[in-house]
């Protein structure tokens, strides 16, 4: 299926789409811009591209362990999600996930202290390696391990 929104003087199409569908049932879509020329096929990615992604337990470094759920990881899509309780000191390399998984420019954002209320900033690095690095906790010597519940976008 295509349909083109503009037409040059000679009849052709200078803005537009076209949608195919190939022999397994895969969507594809391409996009026409005269300006800049077809952009290029895309996959649609359907629920059954993200329902059956396996969680895969973190390993562990430097003595970190499982608080009340082990810390989880999968990639779905363009995104890495975890999920888990740990255990770690702050300040140290505590898990890796494999680089293929992690955001190509890493990411720093909060995840809440278990034990009181309180957060962390959490970073992970474009090779995967995650650690938690300073506390803003009302009891900091509380603190028992940190919740890290994330979805991250790896662009």
């Amino acid at each position: 299926m295509f349909h083109f929104t503009s037409l040059d003087s000679e009849g052709k199409g200078t803005f537009g789409y076209v949608i195919a569908v190939d022999y397994k049932n895969n969507m594809f879509t391409n996009y026409l811009d005269l300006n800049l020329g077809w952009q290029g096929w895309r996959r649609l990615v359907t629920e059954l591209d993200t329902e059956n992604v396996p969680w895969i337990n973190v390993p562990y470094k430097n003595g970190a362990k499982s608080g009340d759920r082990p810390l989880q990881y999968r990639k779905v899509g363009n995104t890495l999600h975890l999920n888990g309780h740990v255990l770690t000191d702050r300040e140290v390399v505590f898990g890796s996930v494999p680089s293929s998984c992690a955001p190509a420019k890493g990411v720093v954002t909060m995840v809440a202290a278990s034990g009181t209320t309180g957060y962390s900033k959490f970073i992970i690095y474009s090779n995967g390696d995650m650690k938690l690095t300073g506390i803003m906790a009302n009891i900091e010597s509380n603190v028992n391990g940190y919740y890290i519940d994330l979805v991250l976008a790896l662009t």
